[in-house]
């Protein structure tokens, strides 16, 4: 008690590891919150991301080309191009 919860996902500020989402929700299970997760709906713990345009590698279309890659995303998961 005492512990604030700003994102009020019921973790505390403290330990929140995707302050402003909620941690509690995860879609592809491989322990990172959707809303840091750089690829939400296909597990990828590591969270590599070659081209650096926030898109994880495994759901990049062009995970060499981050000006190919758009920021639209599908249910799948994946980037549209």
């Amino acid at each position: 008690s005492g512990q604030a919860d700003g994102d009020r996902d019921g973790v505390g500020d403290a330990c929140d590891q995707c302050e402003g989402f909620d941690d509690l929700v995860d879609s592809d299970g491989d322990l990172l919150p959707d809303g840091c997760d750089n690829c939400p709906y296909v597990s990828n713990p590591n969270q590599a991301d070659a081209d650096g345009d926030d898109v994880g590698d495994v759901c990049d279309n062009c995970p060499d080309d981050a000006n190919t890659d758009q920021a639209s995303w599908d249910e799948q998961g994946g980037g549209d191009v």
